[in-house]
């Protein structure tokens, strides 16, 4: 993962703390999704990323690709 304000990577492995908020009105199959939002460990810009249950991955929302 990079952020898209600074250009940081992210390592595979390495500790954030994120907040968790559940998406009202989205599940798959009574699986409910949640949001993540953390911040990048330089510029502390917010990233957020949804689970996606269907192919067992997450996907990136907004602020790093």
């Amino acid at each position: 993962m990079k952020c898209d304000t600074c250009g940081n990577y992210f390592k595979v492995g390495t500790k954030i703390n994120m907040r968790k908020e559940t998406c009202r009105d989205e599940d798959y199959l009574g699986i409910p999704i949640y949001r993540l939002y953390m911040k990048c460990l330089i510029c502390y810009s917010e990233i957020s990323m949804k689970t996606d249950p269907k192919n067992h991955d997450y996907t990136l929302e907004h602020g790093a690709v």
